[in-house]
Order: structure tokens, then C-alpha cells, then sequence
């Protein structure tokens, strides 16, 4: 009979060191996928936290107060075991990762006037992060100090957290558009639609909520209330979850709204930059607008206005044509990035028939009599006292032999009618977002890439004798 009741006590012990084992193992696969979510928020990587959050905190959530208690239940044993440091070591980790300032977020809290704004966030911010700071410090002390410490912030609990992260959470889920209410509207006018800086401020939010329903789990755990833990546990996983949603509708609001604020910005840049060469304007409103708005590629060309001629036209599907005060006119369009490229030689076939027309088009008037000798033999060179334009042209054949003649070309100068030689594609935005004709003597700049001029995305032909340019963008 003792044989036997000590083999039973023998197994279950077993199986308690077995069972001990097993949930070690589960609260460090938990802790470690947690602490790479923080990680991802800490560097910004918001596609993949608003896709990966609430899945990876809630179980966090789930099983924190029993990693507490696992670590809490050795503090008066004069030292940890091995796999209960590690436990130890991680936990720290992870609240160091959350407690991590991040300057970004900072610079766009800056940026809102917060008298504005009803919820008085600085201090929910201040309660989440103090009483966080005292939970921290249960880790840092000494082994020895762990349940001094645990009073601390118990008592910080108490008396200074006042529910701030339900408070923080509620003021974030009031979206009502209203100025004065919730938070995100008032960040998304002083960010003015800024979807980076708001993508930044709302990862900053969703650390202090994490850290706010850590400091709970880890006040019910400590107090031992371990029948409501399930309850604010699945509390808190509900609001992660609709956290995350809501985000994710805030940035596809920003990326498909995109264009009414990138109009404004173009006008204010404009007004603050009339004195620059076309050049620097297209250059630096270029990389404002593709920093800004960073999921789109862009077209910018500049060139100089010219009153009273009608000597470009362009089209744009998803941007804007406009002259700015009467010194430059602006041609600015943009696609999703994942948009795919123009086929080049389609592009060459196109260019190939207008350069076609445009020579077909045209006709030479020789100069006067008087002044045809000074061009009209083989290989000859212009006259510098003579101010007629000399022309190459090719006679005869076998071999052909290259002769130069006085007098100009004349062409269509109505920039509408050259436009019509783009035939089918003129009106359609399926392959070409912008297509447009510009003349030469406009001095335009064309910008689609880091530097000037042509990249995948943007082709630029010179129509020689009709004396514009074309482009192709998309």
C-alpha cells in the first residue's frame, strides 16, 4: 500500500513538472511573438501591426497575469530558477519595448493644438505612462525588493491611473467629424491629412493602450482577482480588435482622399515659391509630394506661362493642370505604385505617327530670291549676316547627298489641334494617366523620378519641326 502511494505521488508530480514545463513553454512563445509586435510598432511597420495586433495581444493579455503569478510566486525564494529568469528577463524586455519613447510620435503630437481638443490627453498619457513606469521597476529592483515594489504600484494604481486607458481608448474611437471631439479628427487637420505622421500617432496610441491593459492584467493578477481576469481580459481583446479596424479604415480614408489635400498642398507651394526657376520648383514639389504621398508615383512638369497662346495641352487623370499667378504653368498627376508600366514600344509606335503628321503637316516656304544663294549648295553654311534660318534636306539617291536650303517650316500652332494627332488615347486613362504637348520655347521641366526626365513611369519625345514636346506618363 506505501509502495503504491508513493508511485501516485510519484506521477503526479510528473505531471505537475510536466504541466509547469508545457506552460513555460507557451507563456515564451506568447512573450516572444509580443515583444516582436512591439518591436514593429517602435520601427513604424504599421501594415504589418494593423494586420497582426490584436491576434498577437490577446493572448498576451490572456496568459500575462499567470506569467506574473509564476514569477511573483518565487519572490520569496532566495533565488529563480533558470526558465523562470528567462520568463523574468522577457517580461522586462517586452516592457521596455513598450515604455520606449518614440521622437516621431512626439513631433506629431506638436503639431495638434490640443485646446481644441476635449479629451485632455496629456494627462491620460501621463497616468498610462507612470503607472507603467512602477510596474516596470518591479523587474529592475532587486529580487529581494520585488513585493515593495508591488505595493508602489499598487498604490500608484489607485490613486493616479483613474481608468485613463478606457478614457484614451474612448476619446480614440469617437470619430464623429467634429473638430472639438475624439482625437483622430483633430490630428488628421493639424498632420493636414499627413497619412505617415498619422500612421506614427496612431501606433503611438495603440502602445498606450497596450501598455495601459498590461498595467491592468498586471493590478488583477497582483491582487489576486482572478475570477474577473477572463472578463477584462476579453475586454480588452474586443477593443484591440476595433482598434485595429479603425485604423486600418483612417489610412485607406487618408490614401483614397489623397487628392483633395495634395491640390492644397500644390497651391500653397506654389504661393511660397513663385520666385523659383522651373527647375527647382518641379524638383521640389516633386519630392514633396512623392515624401507625402508615398503609396503614388508622380508626374510634375513645369514650364513657363505664356499669356495669350495656346501652346500646350495636356490631360491628367488623377492630379491637376493649372497655371500658377500668371509665371508657370503646372501639369502634376499621380498612379498607385503597384500600377503596372507603359510598354515602351507601343509608346515608340505612337511617337513614330506623330512625328509622321507632324512633318505631313508641314510646309516649307523658301526664303526670297534674293537670299536663296546664300543656302542652296551642297554642305554650305548659313550666312551669320543673313537672318533667315538654313534647313538640311537630302537629294538624290546612291548616294544620297545632304543639301541646305533658305527659308522656315510652317506648322499648326494650336497646341488643341496637335493634341488630336494622340487618336485614341487621348480620353483614356487605362494605360496613359497623363498624355500632353508642350512647346519648347516654354523651357518645361519634367520630373517622374529622383531626377529629370525620363524613367519607367514617364517618356518624353521632342516633335522636332512642330517644335513641342510630348509626353507620356502612367
Amino acid at each position: 500500500m506505501k509502495k503504491s502511494s508513493l508511485s501516485i505521488l510519484t506521477v503526479c508530480m510528473v505531471l505537475i513538472s510536466v504541466d509547469h514545463s508545457a506552460a513555460q513553454s507557451e507563456y515564451n512563445s506568447v512573450l516572444q511573438a509580443t515583444g516582436k509586435i512591439a518591436g514593429d510598432i517602435n520601427r513604424g511597420a504599421f501594415s504589418t501591426v494593423v494586420k497582426n495586433v490584436a491576434k498577437t495581444v490577446s493572448p498576451f493579455l490572456n496568459i500575462f497575469s499567470s506569467v506574473l503569478k509564476l514569477i511573483f510566486g518565487t519572490s520569496s525564494a532566495p533565488t529563480e530558477s533558470p526558465e523562470l529568469k528567462y520568463l523574468h528577463q522577457l517580461s522586462d524586455s517586452i516592457n521596455l519595448k513598450f515604455d520606449q519613447v518614440n521622437s516621431e510620435f512626439s513631433d506629431v503630437k506638436k503639431l495638434i493644438d490640443w485646446t481644441a481638443v476635449k479629451i485632455s490627453y496629456a494627462t491620460l498619457e501621463t497616468n498610462i505612462r507612470a503607472v507603467s513606469d512602477h510596474f516596470k521597476r518591479i523587474f529592475e529592483v532587486p529580487f529581494s525588493g520585488m513585493n515593495e515594489q508591488k505595493q508602489l504600484f499598487i498604490m500608484n494604481y489607485k490613486n493616479g491611473y483613474t481608468d485613463s486607458g478606457t478614457k484614451l481608448y474612448e476619446g480614440f474611437m469617437l470619430d464623429n467629424g467634429v473638430i472639438s471631439q475624439g482625437l483622430l479628427r483633430p490630428a488628421m487637420k493639424y498632420t493636414e491629412n499627413n497619412r505617415g505622421q498619422m500612421r506614427t500617432f496612431m501606433l503611438g496610441i495603440l502602445k498606450l493602450l497596450i501598455m495601459a491593459a498590461k498595467a491592468e492584467m498586471a493590478y488583477l493578477g497582483i491582487k489576486g482577482y482572478d475570477h474577473i481576469i477572463p472578463f477584462y481580459s476579453h475586454q480588452w481583446q474586443v477593443r484591440l480588435e476595433l482598434f485595429q479596424e479603425k485604423m486600418n479604415t483612417i489610412d485607406l480614408e487618408l490614401k483614397d482622399n489623397y487628392l483633395i489635400q495634395a491640390k492644397t498642398d500644390i497651391d500653397r507651394f506654389s504661393m511660397n515659391n513663385l520666385g523659383l526657376s522651373n527647375h527647382d520648383f518641379s524638383r521640389n514639389i516633386y519630392r514633396e509630394l512623392s515624401s507625402k504621398y508615398f503609396w503614388r508615383d508622380w508626374l510634375v512638369v513645369v514650364s513657363t506661362h505664356t499669356e495669350g497662346r495656346n501652346d500646350a495641352h495636356s490631360r491628367v487623370c488623377n492630379g491637376v493642370i493649372k497655371s500658377t499667378h500668371r509665371t508657370k504653368d503646372l501639369v502634376i498627376d499621380s498612379v498607385e505604385k503597384d500600377k503596372p508600366y507603359f510598354d515602351i514600344n507601343e509608346v515608340y509606335k505612337v511617337c513614330a505617327a506623330l512625328n509622321h503628321t507632324c512633318y505631313t503637316t508641314a510646309y516649307f516656304i523658301p526664303c526670297a530670291p534674293i537670299y536663296s544663294g546664300h543656302c542652296s549648295y551642297a554642305y554650305g553654311l548659313c550666312q551669320p549676316q543673313i537672318s533667315h534660318t538654313c534647313y538640311d534636306y537630302l537629294l538624290g539617291s546612291k548616294p544620297c547627298r545632304r543639301v541646305r536650303r533658305c527659308g522656315d517650316y510652317t506648322y499648326t500652332k494650336n497646341a488643341e489641334a496637335i493634341f488630336t494627332w494622340f487618336t485614341n488615347i487621348r480620353n483614356s486613362c487605362s494605360t496613359y494617366s497623363s498624355i500632353g504637348i508642350i512647346a519648347t520655347d516654354k523651357n518645361p521641366v519634367y520630373y517622374a523620378g529622383p531626377t529629370e526626365g525620363n524613367t519607367n513611369r514617364l517618356y518624353v519625345y521632342d516633335l522636332g519641326l512642330c517644335k513641342y514636346y510630348a509626353h507620356f506618363f502612367g
